[in-house]
């Protein structure tokens, strides 16, 4: 496909990634989400969280995939389990984009006390800024997107549970 921009073609391997195309099983209990039942969900189940690993590696964003997700479940092709798997990897990414920014401040803030003159510490200062700033900017970004993700998804569920 010439005309597809990269994009495109990473939402089509993610939507029939989601679908449930191919992939194997993981070794039982090598995911949080073991919990849940029977061997069959659990096989499903692992089977949904490899595909969605293999498509976060792959650069496609939280988002994006619960949108496709969203867009499956309108064909009723995928299950409540894979949503509430995307809603916990979403809120897992959250927790650790916001421990790598305390994380980040504090050895900014290490480095600062270990500058000998103060205009290095004034770079130090100016460049912790812009990275902070930048940071922000991105978590905002990215926080904004999950929430609206979660937000249609669960509208969606609600209004699928009213049906039935």
């Amino acid at each position: 496909m010439q005309g597809d921009s990269p994009r495109d073609s990473t939402a089509a391997a993610a939507a029939a990634a989601a679908a449930g195309s191919g992939g194997g099983v993981s070794p039982r209990g090598s995911s949080p989400l073991s919990l849940l039942g029977s061997d069959k969900e659990e096989q499903i189940m692992m089977r949904e969280q490899q595909h969605i690993n293999y498509l976060l590696l792959h650069g496609v964003s939280l988002g994006l995939l619960l949108e496709i997700i969203l867009i499956l479940m309108c064909l009723q092709t995928v299950s409540s389990l894979l949503i509430r798997i995307l809603l916990l990897l979403l809120l897992q990414q959250q927790q650790q984009q916001q421990e790598e920014q305390q994380q980040q401040g504090q050895q900014n803030q290490q480095q600062m006390l270990q500058t000998p003159h103060l205009l290095q510490q004034q770079q130090l200062i100016a460049r912790h800024h812009h990275q902070q700033q930048q940071q922000q900017q991105q978590q905002q970004q990215q926080q904004q997107e999950a929430s609206v993700a979660q937000h249609r998804v669960l509208l969606y569920v609600h209004h699928h549970q009213q049906q039935h």
